[in-house]
């Protein structure tokens, strides 16, 4: 890769903050997610019969941010049969496993974060192509309730997985929340609660499309 001579010259000067950078980030990212997986179970948590886990970034071993109502649940064994998540997404539609979550949290790297809606395919009689089909068919169906809570229709980036996924992005205004760091309590989230906001506002639409392929 090409870079340019006034990079190279900021670089130097700057090799201190540098060195200290992955550290950092890291913290940073620990304080910020720690502070949204509790916006969003308290949002969930004022619904009643949900279930979620919110362990984003803050759990190292298995941190998801995972809810969704006790109708959506296998009784067998509490797992999710069909579940909102909050994921990376990037838009080029390239994988984000690289990608810091702070840099999408903030849209770095054309990157946002994203609410996406998922099914276990284990959990109905779906075949790949029925799954994508039902997936286009919903949002089709659904298409201006979906597009003015700000949905989009995407393609998977998961390996042997659907070939759609049905996602809320967003993403934060860096310099606010650079602004309101450590506590985020001054409006630098809304786009988080905007986006929890418009996925209740549409939750039925999901709700009645997950009755119609339930076992």
């Amino acid at each position: 890769m090409d870079y340019s001579d006034e990079l190279r010259k900021l670089v130097i000067r700057n090799m201190e903050i540098i060195q200290a950078a992955p550290a950092v980030v890291e913290d940073t990212e620990k304080i910020l997610f720690d502070v949204i997986n509790t916006r969003v179970k308290e949002a969930v948590n004022a619904k009643k019969k949900w279930k979620g886990v919110y362990s984003l970034v803050t759990d190292k071993d298995s941190g998801e941010i995972t809810f969704a109502p006790e109708s959506w649940l296998v009784l067998e064994d509490e797992s999710y049969g069909a579940y909102y998540t909050l994921e990376e997404y990037s838009l080029l539609n390239e994988p984000t496993k690289d990608i810091h979550w702070l840099s999408c949290a903030t849209g770095a790297k054309n990157s946002a974060l994203c609410f996406a809606f998922k099914v276990e395919k284990g959990w109905s009689d779906w075949a790949i192509k029925e799954h994508n089909n039902n997936f286009e068919k919903f949002y089709t169906d659904n298409i201006g309730l979906l597009q003015k809570a700000r949905f989009d229709l995407v393609p998977s980036l998961e390996p042997n997985k659907s070939g759609k996924r049905i996602i809320r992005p967003f993403k934060f205004e860096a310099e606010k929340l650079a602004a309101e760091c450590p506590g985020f309590d001054e409006g630098a989230l809304t786009p988080l609660d905007d986006a929890l906001k418009n996925l209740f506002e549409v939750h039925k639409e999901f709700d009645s499309f997950v009755a119609s392929i339930k076992r």
